[in-house]
C-alpha cells in the first residue's frame, strides 16, 4: 500500500499484459484485490470553481420581450412573405392553362379593329387618349390576348 500511497500507477501492466489487480487476484489476495479496487474507483477530486470567474448570460430577452416570442414574429413574417407571393403566382399561372374560347371567326375580331381604326380616324383627339389608356393597362393583360382560342375550330 505504501506505492500506492506514493502514486504509483494501478494501470501500469507487465509483460504478459497483466495489471496490479490481476497479479493480487490469482495469488489470491481478495483484501489487496479490494483495496486496489477502492483506490481506483474513487474519482479525483477537484477544486470547486470561483463563481465570481463564471460569464452571466441574459435572461432571454431582447428589447424587454422573450427572445422566443420575437422569433416566432421573425418566423411568422418570413414565411407569410414567401406564401402569399407564392399563391398569387401558382394562381397567375392555372389562369394561364385556361384558354379563352371565343365563339366569332377571325373575321368578326378583323371586322372590329377595321371599326374601330375608321372611329380613330374620324376623332382626331380619341387617338391620343386611346395610347394614354394603352400604356396604363397590365402587362399580364396585353399576355393573355396571346392565348385567346376560337371554339369549335
Amino acid at each position: 500500500m505504501k506505492l500506492l500511497d506514493l502514486s504509483a500507477d494501478v494501470w501500469a501492466m507487465d509483460r504478459s499484459g497483466w495489471s496490479p489487480v490481476i497479479h493480487a487476484a490469482s495469488v489470491g489476495e481478495p483484501k489487496f484485490v479490494q483495496e486496489l479496487v477502492t483506490r481506483i474507483a474513487q474519482p479525483e477530486e477537484f477544486a470547486q470553481p470561483d463563481p465570481s470567474r463564471f460569464i452571466k448570460q441574459g435572461d432571454g430577452t431582447i428589447g424587454g420581450v422573450p427572445a422566443i416570442v420575437l422569433i416566432g414574429v421573425v418566423v411568422l413574417l418570413l414565411s407569410i412573405s414567401v406564401v402569399i407571393p407564392g399563391c398569387k403566382v401558382i394562381r397567375r399561372f392555372r389562369r394561364l392553362k385556361k384558354p379563352y374560347e371565343v365563339e366569332d371567326a377571325d373575321e368578326t375580331a378583323e371586322e372590329f379593329i377595321a371599326d374601330l381604326f375608321t372611329y380613330l380616324g374620324e376623332q382626331p383627339g380619341q387617338l391620343s387618349q386611346l395610347a394614354q389608356e394603352w400604356d396604363r393597362v397590365n402587362v399580364n393583360a396585353i399576355s393573355d390576348l396571346h392565348r385567346v382560342k376560337t371554339k369549335g375550330l
